[in-house]
């Protein structure tokens, strides 16, 4: 199985890559639980001082995935989304 997020540490960084190219990176409840795993790792890890956020392939992210809405995507609240992003913004900075 394919991670749909990656993430590479390096010297005091770390590097977060949506990984679904073939889809331009569209952005689904399995990978913002993903990217929400990391992040969550991240602000407990003291060695990191700064994360970057990129996409695989061509584009960094067409955006919320449609598909995914029209399936009736199951989130585990009202605005989980947003507080996922929210809580990358907010990663401590040391």
């Amino acid at each position: 199985m394919t991670n749909l997020v990656l993430r590479e540490d390096q010297d005091g960084w770390a590097l977060l890559t949506l990984n679904r190219p073939d889809k331009l990176n569209a952005l689904t409840v399995a990978m913002f639980r993903e990217l929400r795993g990391h992040v969550e790792d991240l602000r407990k890890d003291d060695s990191i001082g700064c994360v970057v956020l990129r996409g695989a392939g061509k584009c960094f992210s067409a955006g919320h995935d449609l598909g995914d809405i029209a399936e009736g995507e199951a989130v585990p609240s009202a605005g989980w989304h947003s507080e996922t992003l929210r809580m990358l913004e907010n990663c401590p900075s040391r």
